[in-house]
């Protein structure tokens, strides 16, 4: 694949491994060595952090539903810069839940494949359509 068709296939493929409760392997095979997490609460967090988030996650949280929409994506030689919206539905502990978030997503071709390298997410209030 060239250009930002292979970036757009990694998240739709992300949002395809949440539902299939493999989130933390698929992250673990497309981030970046030096993949950096800034979450909506502020966090900030490195690869293995995040590694290890995901895999906490996959113990009390099922995802029924993670639609991304309204993608676009911008490249730039090796470097490729997403923004979408994501829709979550599912249960957390045991309690429902239904959010979206704001994502930005870099990506970089290294090693001859595109990585994710960072993300930032901003929780949209409910309410409000994106």
């Amino acid at each position: 694949m060239t250009g930002t068709e292979e970036p757009e296939r990694l998240i739709l493929d992300f949002a395809a491994a949440a539902v299939a409760g493999h989130a933390a392997e698929f992250f673990g095979r497309v981030a970046h060595p030096l993949y950096v997490f800034v979450g909506a609460d502020g966090r900030r967090e490195g690869r293995q952090p995040h590694l290890e988030g995901w895999r906490a996650l996959e113990e009390v949280r099922r995802y029924t539903s993670v639609t991304p929409t309204a993608l676009t994506i911008s490249e730039v030689g090796g470097s490729a810069v997403a923004t979408f919206y994501e829709r979550v539905q599912g249960e957390h502990a045991g309690r429902p839940f239904d959010r979206t978030f704001l994502w930005s997503a870099h990506f970089v071709r290294d090693g001859g494949r595109w990585q994710l390298l960072a993300e930032h997410a901003t929780l949209v209030p409910q309410g409000e359509n994106p």
